[in-house]
């Protein structure tokens, strides 16, 4: 049996400048390696991974996505389908209206 797959949007994490949900996607990305056991992690980028980008390729597995309008929308699910991680985490509240599996969304400042 394979390990499961975790999959994270991590364009935030990406930004030349982070603040906000940027700065929560860089260390949730930091401490994942440490804590997710026998999980796989597939990152979803759109551009490639900046120098200083949390996770070395060693850690997890990435996939940059062309940049597009609706990125979630457009591009998202595609690679989602085709990849079948077991479960999205998306660290902004956007989550692919048709999502082929698990998500889940983070929400900020309730």
């Amino acid at each position: 049996m394979s390990a499961p797959v975790l999959a994270i949007d991590a364009r935030s994490a990406n930004a030349t400048q982070r603040a906000g949900v940027g700065s929560f996607c860089t260390e949730l990305l930091r401490a994942l390696p440490n804590v997710a056991g026998d999980w796989r992690l597939l990152v979803y980028l759109d551009a490639p991974p900046r120098e200083a980008f949390p996770l070395s390729t060693a850690q997890a597995n990435f996939r940059v996505l062309p940049r597009g309008p609706l990125w979630t929308q457009r591009m998202l699910p595609a690679a989602l389908a085709a990849d079948r991680p077991d479960v999205y985490f998306s660290p902004l509240t956007h989550l692919p209206f048709r999502c082929p599996c698990k998500a889940m969304a983070m929400v900020h400042d309730l």
